[in-house]
C-alpha cells in the first residue's frame, strides 16, 4: 500500500516510458516477462534492464493483426503506449494510479520531444560520424557497408516515426491501446 517506500517509483516510470518507446518484447513487457534484474538500493527496489538487441520489433511475432509482413512496421511504429505489458500486471497496476499515469505520460512526452525536436537527430549524426568509417573498413564485418547504411537509415526513420506516433497517442489522434487500434486507420 506504500509503494514509494519500497520502490523508486519515479525511476520505474521513466524506465517504463523509454522501454515502451523501444518496443522490446524480449523483455519485461513481452510474453516471457524476462531480461531484467531487480536490485535494492537504500531499501528501495528498482529495475536493471538488459538485452535490448531485439528492440524495435526485433523479437518477431509483431506481424500485422493478420500476421502479414506489410503491417509489421506499422505495428512497431504505432505500438500502444497504454496497456503495453503482456505478461505482467505490475506496470498496468502501477499506471492505474492517476498521478503515476500522469507522470508516465509526462516522460513519454519528453521522449517524443527529444526525438522530434532535434535531440535524436543530433545524437544520430554524431554517432554516425564516430562509427561510419570504422564500419566501412571493418575486416570482420558480417554485413556490407551498403547494408549498414540501409539499416541505420531505416533505424532513423523508425525512431522518428515512433516519436510521431507517441506524440499522436498522447494527443489522442492515434489510439493508445491495442484494442482501440484494432480496426483504426489513425
Amino acid at each position: 500500500s506504500n509503494l514509494e517506500q519500497y520502490m523508486d517509483i519515479d525511476n520505474l516510470l521513466r524506465y517504463a516510458a523509454v522501454h515502451i518507446f523501444s518496443v522490446n518484447s524480449d523483455s519485461l513487457s513481452g510474453s516471457m516477462a524476462h531480461n531484467y534484474y531487480l536490485y535494492e538500493s537504500d531499501g528501495q527496489l528498482n529495475l536493471l534492464p538488459w538485452d535490448y538487441n531485439l528492440a524495435f520489433g526485433g523479437m518477431g511475432g509483431m506481424g500485422g493483426r493478420d500476421n502479414t509482413d506489410s503491417d509489421s512496421a506499422t505495428n512497431i511504429v504505432n505500438s500502444p503506449i497504454d496497456d503495453a505489458w503482456n505478461a505482467t500486471e505490475f506496470f498496468d497496476t502501477l499506471l492505474a494510479d492517476e498521478s503515476y499515469h500522469h507522470a508516465y505520460y509526462s516522460y513519454m512526452e519528453q521522449v517524443a520531444d527529444y526525438i522530434l525536436n532535434g535531440g535524436f537527430e543530433s545524437f544520430y549524426h554524431h554517432t554516425r560520424s564516430l562509427i561510419d568509417s570504422l564500419v566501412e573498413t571493418d575486416p570482420t564485418a558480417f554485413y556490407t557497408y551498403d547494408e549498414y547504411l540501409s539499416a541505420v537509415e531505416t533505424f532513423y526513420e523508425v525512431v522518428t516515426l515512433r516519436g510521431e506516433s507517441i506524440q499522436g497517442q498522447l494527443e489522442g489522434t492515434i489510439p493508445s491501446t491495442d484494442q482501440e487500434q484494432q480496426g483504426s486507420d489513425a
